[in-house]
């Protein structure tokens, strides 16, 4: 997917976070040996944030780290490099990059800011926030939507029907929790919930599960 860094434009407020050092700290861990590697994103009471990332595979560098300023606006983290930004916000467990649609699980987070969704994100299960970045993945005109824990119930049942009735086809894959699921949510022209779906199979295999309407 691709990154845009958006530039900062609005005003921004101060922020109120503990005495603690770190305020919050995110962090993506792959073991993979040739792609994966170790990422992670602190922000600290000072004002101050980092991102670092180490690749586990040394060929490549021994790994980078940015860092800058950040501040809250509402909902939305801010994090400013020079005269640039780009802004996440709290998702379950996970905080999203919006412009990078990339996810990051938190670890630690003592932030006063409100969390997108007020219930856990079932496990196996990553949700990218529908933006204009996105559309297209999409063939025609659609809007972001709210969801609730019953929609990945739903999801789940709809998943393990398809792979039930197409057993054949999903090979050693007999359960929906064989997949990991990356997920957009959505609303079309007939006012009915749709989800992009793409299922990463945990036994080393890709396979798209294609697209469901919910």
């Amino acid at each position: 997917m691709k990154y845009y860094i958006l530039l900062l434009v609005t005003f921004i407020s101060t922020f109120s976070c503990t005495q603690e050092k770190e305020c919050l700290i995110a962090q993506n861990v792959s073991l993979d040996n040739f792609f994966g590697g170790k990422e992670t994103l602190t922000l600290k009471n000072d004002s101050s944030f980092s991102f670092t990332s180490v690749p586990n595979n040394k060929s490549f560098g021994k790994g980078s780290i940015i860092s800058g300023k950040y501040k809250l606006f509402n909902d939305t983290i801010y994090l400013k490099i020079k005269k640039l930004s780009t802004k996440i916000i709290l998702a379950g467990d996970q905080i999203e990059l919006l412009p990078l649609n990339a996810k990051i699980k938190i670890l630690k987070n003592n932030l006063s800011i409100k969390n997108s969704y007020q219930f856990k994100i079932p496990k196996d299960f990553t949700v990218f926030t529908y933006t204009e970045s996105l559309k297209n993945y999409f063939d025609y005109p659609v809007k972001a939507t709210k969801i609730s824990l019953h929609d990945f119930e739903k999801l789940e049942s709809i998943i393990q029907k398809q792979i039930s009735l197409n057993i054949t086809k999903f090979r050693k894959h007999k359960s929906q929790s064989d997949y990991f699921k990356q997920c957009i949510f959505i609303i079309n022209a007939n006012n009915e919930k749709e989800v992009w779906l793409q299922g990463i199979s945990k036994k080393s295999s890709l396979r798209n599960l294609g697209k469901t309407i919910s």
